[in-house]
């Protein structure tokens, strides 16, 4: 996350190259119609998530605003778990290194799975959706018997042109990589969020994505920064979401609308949300420009809507 902002005024200033096409998997199963009708009764009687474990897949280069890093301030995501704790739920953060490489996190994913004496919904940001979904389609049938749930918020399941345009000059692609190595991380890490990369593997792995989404019910959260006719909102992404914009792409101001919709799972499709507001709802990061949005009445529905299943 910290690097996406760091890049945010170079790529303001260049026009990225041409976009690879985006488009919602025909395979998904849209919910925004059941998402509504929940977010309207969310207001009654708040879930009760006692027996689950909510274990959260945070992003990339977010540990350092989690509650316990040095920008601990910031809270990453802490909204949602003291949400989910106040109502019954054991809530953890998955053991991940997020400047590591899928193959580094997927496996520690998998192991916090395992592990839970609880039967456990996961809840990944961004980066940590590709994570979760290695990790998922590693376990066992009987293990994803176990997970009683996935949202996956905002994930490049398709890519990001960002990572395209990171990985595809050898320069820019040997600065990021610097960077990843300075922090410890993976320097591939850039091309593994490349459309290149990412859009042929889900073509490859279709049928166990498929059989995944049958046995473990999974949320799809994607979100559109500036829907038509909205007003111009205040967000340190919005130059991003022009350029976005200019190449024809819907997005959060990092992730493409579409990329964010896993195929064979049913989804929803928030407006008015940028890339970082699920993860920084406490600390004014939602549209000035309107009346913050009831997160705790939105996750309430989103938890509805996926129905958690327990063994």
């Amino acid at each position: 996350m910290l690097s996406i902002y760091l890049f945010t005024g170079t790529l303001a200033a260049v026009a990225l190259p041409r976009m690879p096409p985006y488009a919602v998997p025909d395979s998904a199963v849209p919910a925004q119609d059941r998402f509504a009708a929940a977010l309207r009764a969310a207001g009654g009687r708040a879930p009760d998530l006692s027996g689950l474990r909510l274990l959260l897949a945070p992003s990339l280069l977010s540990e350092p605003f989690l509650k316990d890093g040095p920008f601990g301030r910031l809270d990453y995501f802490g909204a949602v778990l003291d949400w989910a704790a106040a109502r019954g739920a054991v809530t953890q953060v998955a053991p991940v290194d997020t400047e590591a490489s899928v193959a580094v996190n997927a496996p520690a994913v998998a192991a916090a799975i395992r592990a839970s004496p609880q039967p456990v919904c996961v809840l990944s940001h961004s980066r940590g959706g590709i994570d979760t979904l290695q990790a998922l389609l590693d376990l066992t049938p009987a293990e994803q018997a176990r997970v009683a749930c996935w949202i996956a918020v905002q994930a490049p399941f398709q890519g990001t042109p960002i990572a395209d345009y990171l990985a595809a000059d050898p320069d820019r692609n040997a600065m990021t990589g610097a960077v990843l190595r300075w922090l410890d991380g993976d320097a591939s890490l850039t091309a593994e969020l490349s459309s290149t990369v990412r859009q042929p593997a889900l073509t490859a792995r279709d049928d166990a994505i498929a059989a995944l989404t049958r046995r473990v019910p999974v949320l799809a959260v994607a979100t559109r920064m500036h829907p038509p006719g909205a007003p111009w909102r205040v967000s340190i992404l919005e130059p991003l979401r022009q350029i976005f914009a200019v190449n024809g792409v819907d997005s959060d101001g990092v992730v493409p609308t579409a990329s964010a919709v896993l195929p064979h799972a049913r989804y929803v499709i928030l407006d008015g949300i940028d890339h970082r507001d699920f993860a920084f709802a406490d600390y004014g990061g939602w549209n000035h420009a309107q009346p913050a949005p009831d997160l705790p009445r939105m996750m309430a529905a989103l938890i509805a809507v996926v129905g958690p299943q327990t063994p």
